[in-house]
């Protein structure tokens, strides 16, 4: 009696273990932890947006959006004529469509490095907005405009000979040089003044096209 007692509460207790690892195989392959790529497009963005295989971990808060993403190394990518650079803590805050507060992220402008602080979706655009800290005790973020296309004085200008006597001609040329200069800088101040006054901002894009993204300036 007792040793089919016992038999029986071996095979009872076999059974059980056996229904609670198969509930904890389920509940895992359930409750799998996405990677940092998943995440990025569960908030409507590519997977070009992080390095491919450089990033080791990241936290999250669903609740407020704050995240922070490791990579192994700090890294610099070459892409549409643009670089990039990551450091190794990614910082931000992220949802649907937008993620601001960024840091660890830089782009080479103009020979020098420029820190993206925003990124927002728009249909199949990626919009990056340069920018840099301008009162820190309120942590205000003023976003730089990218002027592009600005007139620039020629290196070299030519300018017809005029032959006239008693050194008139050479004052004309200097009046010439001169007049030609100040063309050139209030035709450099009003393109300037106009780029100024429109609201809109030169932003880095990103075009969707099926796996590739390019980097251009809108």
């Amino acid at each position: 009696m007792d040793s089919a007692t016992s038999q029986r509460l071996s095979i009872s207790l076999a059974a059980t273990l056996s229904l609670i690892l198969i509930h904890l195989t389920l509940v895992n392959s359930f409750t799998e932890i996405p990677t940092a790529y998943e995440v990025l497009e569960d908030y409507n963005f590519p997977v070009g947006l992080l390095p491919e295989e450089v990033v080791t971990g990241y936290k999250l808060n669903h609740r407020t959006g704050e995240f922070s993403a490791y990579l192994n190394d700090s890294c610099s990518v070459y892409e549409g004529g643009y670089r990039l650079k990551y450091e190794p803590t990614i910082k931000g805050y992220i949802s649907n469509g937008k993620i601001s507060s960024l840091e660890g992220v830089s782009v080479m402008f103009f020979h020098k490095w420029r820190k993206i602080v925003e990124i927002l979706r728009r249909d199949n655009h990626i919009h990056f907005s340069a920018g840099v800290a301008r009162d820190s005790s309120r942590a205000h973020r003023h976003r730089r405009r990218w002027l592009m296309g600005t007139p620039r004085m020629p290196s070299v200008v030519s300018f017809p000979v005029v032959t006239v006597p008693n050194g008139i001609g050479f004052i004309l040329g200097i009046a010439q040089i001169v007049l030609y200069a100040i063309y050139w800088k209030s035709k450099a101040s009003q393109n300037l003044s106009d780029e100024l006054a429109d609201e809109r901002q030169h932003k880095l894009l990103i075009h969707e096209n099926s796996e590739e993204y390019r980097f251009n300036i809108e």
